[in-house]
């Protein structure tokens, strides 16, 4: 493929007046400058869902993106959705999308539906871009560092650290780290689970805006980005700082 975009959140809406108005994707961090660097002005675009039976949901956020590029001078010329509503074919469609975007949403659900439609075999002959956002995101790993999401999950004994991804990238990442201390189950935090779980393996902490592009083996990081390591944590980056990780994350791409 021709790069791939890890990211928190990309900022496709804002809240006004207590409605969701669509606004041109989040660029603090040159996300969009960068994109539209493997891109043309006219794409097709693959959107796959989170939830595979959430379609209203899911189409929502779907077209909210498509506008979003729209409004940064990149047209939608075809939108396809991947959930349990689709009936058309999902290799053809994936394979002949400019950008598949991996959504947000609950990280082990994604990742069935992913197991589902074969999508880590299909992306082996895919060559255009991908764009992983949160669950999306965290399921691009060779093994996926996931934590519970609500509180059934916390006391489940045997719900897993990670999971198995989809093996385009070999470092673990967590998103939404500028509210990670608020975000708590049981009185315990986001960022209290990413110091604890860090005493087994590294963890990346990506805040919304910020986003990790991976090209050619290589891994850049753009924007506040923590790591989490040992038991203790570091910010490696400010906002609107880059900075080359391939050393640190032993980045590889498949």
């Amino acid at each position: 493929m021709k790069a791939i975009f890890l990211t928190s959140n990309v900022g496709s809406t804002k809240t006004v007046d207590g409605k969701k108005v669509v606004t041109t994707l989040n660029n603090e961090n040159k996300f969009v400058d960068n994109l539209k660097k493997f891109i043309g002005k006219d794409i097709k675009l693959c959107w796959i869902a989170s939830n595979p039976d959430g379609f209203e949901k899911t189409k929502t956020y779907a077209n909210y993106f498509a506008e979003s590029l729209k409004l940064d001078g990149i047209n939608v010329a075809g939108l396809s959705i991947l959930d349990h509503s689709f009936d058309g074919n999902i290799k053809e469609t994936v394979l002949n999308s400019d950008i598949v975007f991996l959504s947000g949403g609950h990280t082990p659900t994604q990742n069935k539906y992913f197991n589902e439609i074969g999508l880590k075999e299909i992306l082996k002959s895919y060559n255009g871009v991908v764009i992983g956002q949160s669950a999306g995101t965290i399921n691009l790993a060779d093994e996926c560092y996931i934590q519970p999401d609500n509180e059934q999950e916390f006391h489940d004994s045997y719900f897993p650290k990670t999971i198995d991804g989809l093996g385009f990238v070999s470092f673990k990442v967590y998103p939404h780290m500028n509210r990670a201390k608020i975000d708590q189950i049981d009185g315990i935090s986001t960022f209290d689970l990413c110091l604890k779980d860090s005493k087994m393996f590294d963890i990346f902490g990506m805040t919304d805006g910020g986003y990790i592009l991976v090209q050619d083996d290589k891994a850049v990081a753009f924007g506040e980005t923590l790591l989490f390591q040992n038991g203790s944590v570091k910010k490696i980056l400010e906002n609107g700082q880059s900075k080359d990780i391939t050393s640190l994350a032993q980045c590889k791409q498949k």
